[in-house]
């Protein structure tokens, strides 16, 4: 199996929003599903102050997942975006090949940037593996019992 990390293109929608799916209502909600469409309608648009490249994950030339980077160039910070990997592919390693990717990306594009995400309490074990720190918890804020989790990455960036 080949795995494949890439720029996202607009052909690529579909697939996304399969993909985002197939987490609904376990680490995305319901209502979220708009938000990422709309998302991905406008993930190509650059201003002064921010950029965010998108890309996909494939196996096999189907795309089992995607996320981005959000750079907002003035507060010189990166933020983990819209990242995700379809359901059945959970636990197999694909998540952590590509948060790496995301991670060296950042390094390379942004490498003074201080980084964060906001996930839930779902996914933030997954983040702290690999340093992100949790520094604010706001209770039930995506829908009820799915709280939100601001984490900064305080691990080691890859040397470029």
């Amino acid at each position: 199996m080949q795995i494949e990390i890439r720029k996202f293109i607009q052909s690529d929608k579909n697939d996304c929003i399969r993909a985002f799916k197939t987490n609904v209502p376990d680490f995305f909600t319901e209502l979220e599903i708009n938000d990422f469409t709309d998302f991905l309608d406008k993930v190509d648009e650059i201003t002064a102050e921010s950029e965010t490249p998108y890309y996909v994950v494939t196996l096999d030339q189907k795309i089992i997942g995607c996320g981005g980077i959000g750079c907002y160039l003035q507060k010189n910070e990166a933020s983990l975006c819209w990242g995700l990997i379809e359901r059945s592919f959970h636990k197999k390693g694909y998540g952590e090949i590509f948060l790496k990717y995301r991670l060296d990306q950042i390094a390379e594009l942004y490498p003074t940037a201080q980084i964060n995400i906001d996930t839930t309490q779902f996914t933030a074990p997954f983040f702290a593996k690999f340093g992100f720190k949790i520094v604010k918890i706001t209770k039930d804020f995506y829908a009820q019992g799915m709280d939100r989790y601001d984490m900064i990455f305080e691990g080691d960036l890859p040397k470029t």
